[in-house]
């Protein structure tokens, strides 16, 4: 399960998205299946999903990066329409 930036934006600081998250960890272990969250971009914001077992993706771990040339057709893949 991936859940949308807009959840783990200012996360520490809003208990209704605590809540809500504590929820969807709760589910997405019943069902074994791992929970991203999406936007984590402060350590801040972090340290709950931590404590919660969720994996992050964000601005805080890496910033986007351009696929390298190629590495589409390798794998048999296209950007064209």
């Amino acid at each position: 399960m991936k859940l949308d930036m807009t959840l783990s934006r200012e996360i520490h600081s809003h208990s209704h998205k605590q809540h809500l998250v504590k929820s969807l960890v709760a589910f997405s272990a019943s069902v074994d299946a791992a929970l991203i969250a999406e936007g984590v971009e402060t350590w801040r914001s972090w340290k709950p999903w931590r404590a919660w077992g969720a994996l992050c993706q964000g601005f805080l771990f890496a910033q986007p990066s351009r696929v390298p040339s190629g590495s589409l057709t390798r794998l048999g893949l296209s950007c064209d329409g």
